[in-house]
């Protein structure tokens, strides 16, 4: 944690780019990344209230799954 949380900005609201050393940024496609979750919604929903404790879980992994298919793991 920082001592000072604003140490990294250069006072114009902006971080200092030489104190952004190590920063790690990702670019994230985000109409993927909405269909993706909709996809996980839909496999969720899709999963009757009254069913079995090993459909549940197969419906959640397979979200699961999916999501993680697209994170890359």
């Amino acid at each position: 944690m920082l001592e000072n949380p604003m140490s990294m900005h250069n006072g114009y609201g902006k971080a200092d780019p030489q104190e952004q050393e190590g920063i790690i940024t990702t670019s994230i496609d985000i109409q993927k990344l909405q269909d993706v979750i909709s996809r996980a919604v839909v496999i969720l929903q899709d999963c009757p209230e009254d069913a079995e404790l090993d459909d549940l879980n197969g419906s959640i992994n397979e979200a699961l799954e999916l999501l993680q298919k697209y994170l890359g793991q």
